[in-house]
């Protein structure tokens, strides 16, 4: 039994990244604060690009985790 809360937090850490990759999408599409435009007139828009999006992911993934594992310390699971 030790998988399910494994596929439990790797669930949550999928969902943390695709939040943090649509809201890093919806940030250069709307061009909130010109980001989108300073990156396509930088020199290297693709680093920019990349740090963005390390960024967002290495903020919104663990958060999902620590949802995922307050989520299970509510429910008891680990109280042998």
């Amino acid at each position: 039994m030790a998988g399910k809360p494994l596929r439990h937090f790797l669930q949550h850490l999928v969902v943390g990244t695709l939040a943090a990759l649509v809201f890093g999408a919806l940030v250069l599409w709307f061009d909130l604060a010109g980001l989108a435009t300073l990156i396509a007139e930088s020199s290297e828009p693709g680093l920019a690009l990349v740090l963005l999006f390390v960024g967002l992911i290495s903020t919104f993934a663990p958060l999902a985790l620590l949802f995922a594992f307050l989520q299970g310390a509510g429910n008891g699971e680990d109280r042998g």
